[in-house]
């Protein structure tokens, strides 16, 4: 059985986030609709006292950062929440999608989609 037979993919779909972002001096100051998408290949195994990866604890650590206060761009929003979700040793592969739902009239959303890997450990 190969590595990728033995994961699962987590799924944050939608989660809701009200954040000072942007690049605009505007954007410093007043909180924009930001959506998060997450999907994460994981290993099923107990880390701590997680028996899987916890979507709902998850969530929460996002939130978390995204208050932490003004990030300028949406890249930077991505890559922070991708380093979030591979600091579990479980995820393989985070798939983060970062979208402002309300800044371009005329879209439904502008954003960005990274994917990064934590490497394979060696047996």
């Amino acid at each position: 059985m190969s590595a990728a037979d033995t994961l699962d993919r987590v799924l944050i779909d939608g989660l809701q986030l009200y954040m000072p972002i942007g690049l605009h001096s505007w954007e410093r100051d007043q909180a924009q609709p930001v959506r998060v998408d997450l999907e994460l290949d994981c290993e099923r195994r107990a880390l701590g006292d997680e028996p899987v990866v916890c979507y709902e604890r998850l969530s929460e650590r996002v939130k978390v950062l995204a208050a932490a206060g003004h990030v300028e761009l949406v890249e930077t929003l991505a890559e922070r929440i991708a380093g979030l979700c591979l600091s579990d040793p479980r995820v393989r592969r985070a798939t983060v999608s970062v979208r402002k739902t309300g800044a371009v009239p005329g879209t439904a959303a502008v954003g960005v989609k990274v994917v990064r890997e934590n490497s394979v450990p060696e047996t």
